[in-house]
């Protein structure tokens, strides 16, 4: 709530709605969210799952040892996917931007050539 409420003053955007969106999203998306890391930690830990069809918040607080270990691992993977997507998408804008610039001092010169 507190990154949405800065983020809705510094951008002057409604706030009140800002702070009710956070907590009308995150009940709707749980399911999504921490079912695959649940799912994992049970294949780690090679306990007991809990059907799909019958899945409370209570039952998975009986196995949080495997949410805890499928969500740390998951986090760790996306996080590093990010770090090295995010650097290899910079680096193509900053050659682009590089060559880019190259081609333009090289037209201004009147080498249109490319030499």
């Amino acid at each position: 709530m507190l990154p949405a409420a800065l983020l809705a003053i510094f951008f002057r955007a409604n706030l009140p709605i800002s702070i009710v969106l956070v907590w009308i999203s995150n009940p709707l998306t749980w399911i999504v969210m921490y079912t695959p890391p649940y799912l994992l930690g049970l294949a780690i830990t090679g306990e007991t799952g809990i059907s799909l069809n019958t899945i409370t918040v209570d039952m998975m607080m009986q196995q949080f040892t495997a949410l805890i270990i499928g969500s740390l691992i998951f986090g760790s993977s996306l996080a590093a996917a990010g770090y090295i997507l995010s650097n290899v998408i910079w680096r193509m804008i900053v050659t682009n931007r590089w060559n880019s610039r190259r081609d333009r001092v090289r037209y201004r010169k009147g080498d249109a050539s490319g030499k």
